[in-house]
């Protein structure tokens, strides 16, 4: 699961230039994870560097770093 979250938000970012983020319900969805296992995911992810968040107009918005 760890390379399918990452993997879906590197081809996402390809996709929008990165200049388009995804939620964090968008990664469950496309992922078929649930929403607890996708936040430890994202959390561990943004520790280690390979992720960005940034506040959007209706919540919070992952990018590829």
């Amino acid at each position: 699961m760890p390379s399918s979250i990452l993997h879906i938000i590197q081809d996402y970012a390809t996709q929008t230039d990165n200049k388009c983020g995804l939620t964090a319900v968008s990664l469950c969805q496309q992922s078929g994870s649930s929403i607890s296992e996708v936040r430890k995911e994202l959390n561990d992810l943004f520790k280690t560097g390979k992720i960005k968040v940034r506040e959007g107009i209706h919540g919070k918005l992952i990018f590829n770093k």
